[in-house]
């Protein structure tokens, strides 16, 4: 295993044990956990203004999943027909549908954590633990982030694209808690999980696509 594998191996096994951290305190309901929560649901949330729900209410729907889809669609239409980059576009497709969906989904079930008991400015019928919000985000901007990466060779845009993506991520994650549907334990549990299976995503990126650009090819062939 090189250096590149370790590495993101490693931050994958250190952000799975931080994710059982939490999510073993989130199901003992461990003091830290209620009191991490009170304290950043209050720091965020009030008070509610027109200001911050004209911010965090429209950027919420950036994490959403019709959005990510959408969004993913036609970013892999780009990578496919402008780039000719099968490898990347299938890369992407497998990473965001299990990281981002079939995960989170799992982990829901398994947890089955009630919303919190306040007004929500969004609707939601789902479980709370992990946010969906915060796993999507985190897969699909940061694996778009990377990929664009890839095709600019401007180290400051390179920059540019990467505060881009960390900002949505962060600023997704704390609309949910400012809607009311999220605890803070739940975004974070869904930033650790997912970017748990985004490090190991990264650590076999390039053995990935490359098996993904061959059998493409080959299909593409007959």
């Amino acid at each position: 295993m090189n250096h590149y594998k370790k590495k993101w191996v490693f931050a994958s096994l250190l952000a799975l044990l931080g994710f059982g951290f939490v999510a073993s305190s989130v199901m003992l309901k461990a003091t830290w956990v209620l009191t991490f929560d009170q304290n950043l649901t209050t720091l965020i949330r009030d008070p509610i203004t027109t200001g911050k729900s004209n911010f965090y209410l429209p950027i919420t729907q950036f994490g959403s999943v019709k959005l990510i889809i959408f969004m993913g669609f036609i970013f892999c239409l780009f990578l496919i027909f402008r780039k000719k980059d099968w490898g990347n576009a299938c890369w992407f497709v497998v990473n965001l549908a299990i990281g981002a969906g079939l995960l989170n989904l799992t982990m829901k079930n398994i947890f089955r954590r009630p919303r919190p008991i306040i007004e929500h400015l969004v609707n939601e019928n789902t479980f709370s633990f992990p946010s969906g919000h915060a796993m999507g985000s985190m897969v699909f901007y940061f694996s778009v982030a990377f990929i664009l990466c890839q095709f600019i060779r401007s180290n400051k845009l390179q920059i540019i694209v990467c505060l881009i993506a960390s900002f949505m991520i962060v600023s997704i994650g704390m609309s949910r808690i400012y809607a009311g549907v999220h605890f803070p334990s739940d975004i974070l549990g869904g930033y650790l999980l997912a970017f748990s299976w985004m490090a190991l995503a990264l650590a076999y990126y390039e053995k990935w696509s490359q098996w993904f650009q061959s059998k493409a090819l080959q299909l593409l062939a007959k």
